[in-house]
C-alpha cells in the first residue's frame, strides 16, 4: 500500500480552489466531501455507496450529521454489530470561531462539506444514494463504489499537484 501525507491532502483542502465551498466547481465539491466522509468515517467503499441521504438514513443535527446504510445493504461481516450501524459525522470547529486557526479548521468539516454537497446536488438528483454522479448522462445518478473510490484517490493526487508534489506510485 503506498504511503501518501494525510498532513499535506488537508492542507490544501483548506485552500482554494477547494474553499470557499460556495465557489468550489461541483466536481471538487463531491470529490472533497468523498474524501473527507471517507477520511472521518474511516468506512468501506461499499459503505459510502450503501449511503441515502433521506431520512432516516442521514439525520443532521446542530452538532453532527448521523449516517446509514440502507437496510439492503450487506456489510463485508455479516453480523448483527456490523448490520445499520451508525456513522456519526461530527462538526469540526463549529462557529463562532475564536482564532483564525480554528476558522481554517473549521474548512475541514465534513458535516459543512456534506451539507454543501447535498445542496449542490438537490437540483439533479434521480436516485436517493448519498454520493451520484456529477456530469453526463450519470448526472444524478448513483455512483459506483469505483467512483467513490476514483474520487479519494484524485483528492489526494490533486492536493498533490497543488503541492507541486508527485504523489506515490501505485496510489
Amino acid at each position: 500500500m503506498p504511503q501518501w501525507d494525510l498532513n499535506l491532502v488537508l492542507t490544501f483542502l483548506m485552500c482554494a480552489p477547494f474553499e470557499p465551498l460556495h465557489n468550489c466547481p461541483l466536481r471538487l465539491l463531491t470529490i472533497k466531501t468523498a474524501f473527507l466522509v471517507a477520511i472521518t468515517s474511516a468506512r468501506r467503499v461499499s459503505e459510502l455507496q450503501a449511503l441515502s441521504y433521506k431520512p432516516p438514513y442521514l439525520m443532521i443535527y446542530p452538532d453532527k450529521e448521523v449516517l446509514r446504510t440502507r437496510a439492503s445493504f450487506l456489510p463485508k461481516v455479516v453480523t448483527p454489530f456490523h448490520l445499520g450501524q451508525n456513522i456519526t459525522l461530527p462538526t469540526f470547529f463549529a462557529p463562532p470561531h475564536p482564532s483564525k486557526k480554528e476558522e481554517r479548521l473549521h474548512r475541514l468539516d465534513p458535516k459543512r462539506a456534506l451539507s454543501f454537497y447535498l445542496d449542490r446536488t438537490k437540483e439533479f438528483r434521480v436516485d436517493d444514494q448519498l454520493f451520484v454522479g456529477y456530469v453526463g448522462a450519470k448526472k444524478g445518478r448513483a455512483v459506483q463504489k469505483r467512483s467513490i473510490s476514483r474520487w479519494v484517490v484524485l483528492c489526494i493526487k490533486i492536493c498533490y499537484a497543488l503541492a507541486k508534489k508527485q504523489p506515490p506510485e501505485g496510489l
